[in-house]
């Protein structure tokens, strides 16, 4: 008996049904794959245009900013230029106040031919309020000196100052383009 039920022909409803599956499994994937490269090739143009925009870009940097970046360069070695010069300068005022200074303390010949009248009615009023006591007319006249030397070396800075501030004037004049 069992070997009779083998003989009778039946479908195969099994196999018919897993190569239905099948078939339609496969063609979904095909319809995705091709969907799937049309999304490549899409983002693949997109691509390629912004790279030739990249491109252009580049090239367009670098044809504008390279005369700007050595107008730059140049600029700047100008103002270094200028500011060496500068640097100079102060240093030249400088050692000039230090030489006014050095020579005001080492020099009172000079201090009194500028400042003589003041100096000498100083010198005579210290020493006429001092006439037995030497050590308290020398200080008498070094106070009553005080205010004169101050007021030498307030005016020697003044002139320095001045230098200075024209130096400096000079100076942001000839950087005022690199400024600007």
């Amino acid at each position: 008996m069992v070997v009779q039920e083998f003989r009778e022909p039946r479908a195969p409803w099994c196999s018919v049904f897993l190569i239905c599956g099948l078939v339609v499994s496969q063609t979904c994937v095909l319809i995705g794959n091709l969907k799937m490269s049309a999304v490549l090739e899409t983002m693949g143009q997109s691509t390629q245009g912004w790279s030739k925009v990249g491109i252009h870009l580049a090239e367009s940097l670098e044809e504008e900013l390279n005369a700007k970046m050595i107008n730059v360069s140049l600029t700047l070695v100008d103002s270094l230029t200028h500011v060496s010069f500068v640097q100079d300068a102060l240093d030249g005022i400088l050692a000039l106040a230090g030489n006014v200074t050095d020579g005001g303390s080492t020099d009172p010949a000079a201090l009194l031919e500028h400042h003589r009248p003041a100096v000498v009615s100083l010198l005579q009023a210290a020493s006429s309020n001092s006439s037995d006591n030497s050590t308290n007319g020398t200080e008498d006249a070094i106070a009553a000196l005080t205010p004169v030397i101050m007021s030498a070396v307030h005016s020697s800075l003044a002139i320095m100052k001045q230098k200075v501030s024209d130096v400096l004037a000079a100076f942001l004049e000839k950087i005022k383009p690199a400024l600007e």
